[in-house]
């Protein structure tokens, strides 16, 4: 081999090596650089479910009654009801009477529904807000409407309850906790739908509304948003409604301060807002009451009346 092509063998064999060595170089970088993203991922991802565990250690937990307070309270029904065991039963017996009573007469009205409420007010949860909730507030919103079916059952005056939108996530879900069971109504079809084809007046509550609900008039659909917001999305069901050339309205919570235990105005879940509806028509049109017996004040619900856990104390005895 000639002298000239061995130092061009040569210089070839150093560019080779030089270039195989950048090459390694920029993959160890590569390498490095994916390494410390992955770490940095990492270290936000536990720094967000610490601050999260402290959040929740931060927030205030609901008061429950202590089983002192319990038996305080079983012992005063039981003096209220004549400090036997014998009057306690008949209470008990009555209560559930009347529980059953209201569901028959919640049956019989889904019964005769044929799509319009002609005789009653009608109340429709809007659930095509669905996809703009998280999972969590979706479990927050299937508790509601469950507490919402309760109130429903109990109510005095049956009232048609009536799930639209009632399709794809949103109906897998509430049938996997139950709502084949509800005594409700269930359609596909959202609530513009509904309104287009029926022809019955809507009524579309969101607290964005200017002007307030007077009453509930017979043959009136009225809406509520099956929406859990948490951070509050300021006049969204307001503006839907307005592009639907829907009437809006909002509970008389302004009106009626005086009657509030909570004493501010604030969004309230589905089920307060049902429970108000059917409280209102329940004591034959009287907001204040509703608004004051509805609305949550923070403390814990009193002890249901059950025979067995009531403990019977025989009030005292005058002296003759």
């Amino acid at each position: 081999m000639k002298p000239g092509q061995l130092a061009l063998t040569a210089a070839a064999a150093l560019v080779a090596g030089a270039v195989v060595k950048w090459l390694l170089a920029d993959d160890d970088d590569e390498k490095m650089e994916e390494t410390k993203q992955l770490r940095t991922a990492a270290l936000r991802a536990k720094s967000k479910e610490i601050q999260a565990r402290k959040a929740m250690a931060r927030r205030p937990k609901r008061a429950r009654p202590t089983a002192a307070k319990r038996l305080q309270q079983n012992n005063a029904l039981a003096v209220a009801y004549g400090g036997s065991r014998e009057a306690v039963d008949v209470a008990a017996r009555a209560l559930r009477a009347a529980e059953a009573a209201a569901r028959e007469r919640l049956d019989a009205a889904l019964e005769g529904y044929d799509g319009l409420s002609r005789d009653a007010p009608e109340i429709e949860i809007d659930l095509a807000w669905w996809t703009l909730m998280d999972a969590r507030q979706r479990r927050s919103l299937g508790r509601q409407l469950a507490d919402t079916v309760a109130k429903c059952r109990r109510a005095l005056r049956p009232t048609v309850v009536t799930l639209s939108s009632y399709t794809n996530e949103a109906k897998s879900y509430l049938e996997e906790i139950g709502s084949a069971k509800w005594p409700v109504v269930r359609d596909a079809r959202d609530t513009w739908k509904r309104r287009r084809e029926r022809s019955s007046k809507v009524v579309y509550l969101t607290p964005d509304a200017d002007e307030a609900l007077e009453g509930l008039e017979d043959g009136v659909t009225y809406v509520v948003a099956g929406l859990v917001d948490r951070p509050v999305r300021k006049n969204c069901t307001r503006d839907a409604a307005n592009l639907h050339g829907c009437e809006v309205k909002r509970l008389p919570l302004k009106e009626f301060r005086g009657a509030m235990k909570r004493r501010r105005e604030g969004i309230l879940n589905v089920d307060v807002v049902v429970h108000i509806l059917l409280r209102y028509r329940d004591n034959g049109g009287d907001w204040a009451e509703a608004l004051s017996m509805a609305l949550p004040d923070g403390k814990a619900t009193p002890h249901r009346l059950q025979p067995r856990r009531i403990a019977v104390v025989t009030p005292p005895r005058t002296p003759p």
